[in-house]
């Protein structure tokens, strides 16, 4: 019997030793390699990310060795953990699952609360440990957003441009433009789906199908819904080098697009969507105006607009709505200093219609039929508005989404967009 309990204890013995030797197997060795800590000037969007000036420090290439750097492969996630230490100050860094081009792990906060100098990271997988230090974070300033974000289309090959900012914009030495897909969400973060270093100076470009900037198996489609982030940067070296690593300091400026058959091929100025009131607001910046001339302004369908200047920018003068929606007639409403009034006028579209003479510095358009494509996230309402005097337009377009009540079947797919749209008020890094 003692014999017997004997064996049974070393059997026991053999099994533990067993499972620790499983235990090794399945760890694998694990590297951090190419960290990067920037300032990080984030506009308002819908792609997920919070807006504001914050800090971030991370890796974009934390894999198990044998792995490459990029694209994304979540086996290099699976049991990692990753710390980030400065003094006494120590975080947790975040798996950044939307980042498909890369295996990114990053941490984002106030930057006026967090050091700024070089962060130790310690990624662990198992008994492996890996250590990185990451650039300290000196002599960075804060950049403004991108100016006149602009498309022209060309079926699946549009062509982007903008304005450097007033804002820093003499620190800019290099540009990255990046395209997220606003409907493929990740952890809360719309993915990227392409990534493309420019030259140093560039203010425009065009994504042509196929291209190398494309996250394997990505492009971009008709009628889908994206967000371009063009991504100003301060970088160390002061080249045109826009990898993490190399960015002291960067803003990044969210314009939402979709792709139309139907595209008018003149320039369309693009807008800076924000949700943080629930209600999206279309923003406009630095749009560049010549007195008479009109412009193309492209926001997302809702059943009405209303459309106002910034302090200090040009009134307008006439508005030009587009055809192809609903009946193609629109009403126009003016404020009259405490109350819109309903000029009882009927826009057609198409047609170019002066507003008063002196000018105004806001109206509202109202009759797109609900079955017109009221969603937020879908479809598109180019309007042409034309100004007094030359300057730059910085005014909005507000979308009506509550004056008119569709039809129950319309109604309950305009509430599943708008939902979609409220649902990116969960912020997080990225």
């Amino acid at each position: 019997m003692a014999q017997t309990r004997q064996s049974g204890f070393q059997w026991v013995g053999v099994l533990i030793a067993g499972a620790s030797c499983l235990s090794t197997a399945a760890a694998a060795p694990i590297k951090v390699e190419q960290t990067y800590q920037f300032l990080d000037n984030v506009s308002p969007n819908v792609v997920g990310i919070s807006a504001g000036t914050r800090q971030q420090f991370g890796s974009t290439c934390v894999v198990l060795i044998g792995n490459p750097c990029g694209p994304q492969n979540a086996v290099n996630a699976a049991g990692t953990a990753i710390s980030a230490l400065q003094g006494n100050v120590s975080v947790s860094l975040s798996y950044v699952a939307s980042a498909l081009n890369s295996n990114h792990w990053a941490y984002t906060g106030a930057p006026d609360v967090l050091p700024d100098g070089n962060w130790t990271l310690t990624a662990t997988n198992g008994p492996n440990q890996a250590v990185a230090q990451t650039p300290a974070l000196v002599n960075a300033v804060v950049l403004g957003f991108a100016q006149a974000g602009a498309i022209q289309q060309s079926g699946l090959s549009p062509t982007f441009s903008w304005a450097l900012p007033a804002a820093g914009g003499a620190s800019v030495n290099a540009t990255t433009a990046v395209i997220r897909d606003v409907t493929d969400v990740r952890n809360g973060i719309s993915s990227i789906i392409y990534r493309s270093n420019l030259p140093a100076g560039a203010t425009a470009f065009t994504v042509l199908p196929g291209s190398a900037g494309f996250v394997p198996g990505f492009s971009l489609s008709l009628g889908r819904q994206y967000a371009l982030e063009i991504q100003l940067q301060d970088t160390r070296d002061n080249t045109p080098n826009g990898a993490f690593s190399n960015v002291l300091s960067q803003s990044r400026t969210y314009l939402g697009f979709s792709l139309s058959a139907n595209a008018n091929p003149a320039p369309q100025y693009l807008p800076i969507i924000d949700i943080s009131g629930g209600s999206p607001v279309y923003n406009f910046q630095g749009v560049p105006v010549q007195a008479g001339q009109t412009v193309l302004i492209d926001p997302e369908v809702a059943i009405g607009f209303d459309y106002q200047v910034a302090a200090g920018d040009p009134l307008f003068r006439s508005v030009t709505l587009p055809t192809g929606v609903g009946d193609g007639q629109f009403g126009l409403w003016l404020w009259n200093g405490s109350a819109w009034v309903d000029t009882g006028s009927q826009l057609q579209g198409g047609a170019e219609f002066l507003l008063p003479a002196t000018g105004v510095d806001r109206f509202r358009i109202t009759g797109i039929e609900p079955e017109a494509g009221p969603d937020p996230l879908t479809g598109g309402f180019t309007t042409g508005v034309s100004f007094l005097t030359s300057g730059s337009f910085n005014g909005t377009m507000t979308p009506l989404i509550t004056t008119v009540v569709p039809e129950p079947a319309t109604y309950a797919l305009w509430a599943l967009g708008l939902v979609a749209l409220w649902g990116f008020g969960r912020r997080r890094a990225g």
